[in-house]
């Protein structure tokens, strides 16, 4: 989440606000940002699903002010879990392929 910071001293006030973004779309995922954040990557090491969603080929998109999981759903549709406000646009937009976070918390999960 710290990438959507343009300067380093800025990391953690973007974080803190981010972290807190309430749900804006009904999808049946956590409430939070930093809840569905932390639900998935609890569950990447043992697996792409996550309530409803097929995340394998899903993307993380973090903008100043909100975050969004567009995924597929189990039933083959594409879904998107908006956090915070409304989707603006790609200018000021950091997108992580979740298949990336899912390297890094193998990778993590690997050393311990």
């Amino acid at each position: 989440m710290a990438l959507a910071a343009d300067l380093v001293k800025d990391v953690v006030p973007t974080v803190t606000v981010l972290r807190t973004l309430p749900i804006s779309t009904p999808c049946g995922l956590p409430a939070t940002a930093e809840a569905m954040l932390t639900r998935l990557i609890d569950i990447l090491p043992h697996g792409p699903v996550f309530g409803d969603y097929d995340v394998d080929d899903g993307f993380v998109h973090i903008a100043d002010d909100s975050i969004s999981l567009e995924c597929l759903t189990l039933a083959g549709h594409r879904a998107c879990a908006r956090y915070g406000a409304l989707f603006t646009g790609i200018a000021h937009t950091v997108t992580i392929p979740v298949s990336t976070i899912r390297a890094i918390t193998v990778a993590i999960k690997d050393q311990k």
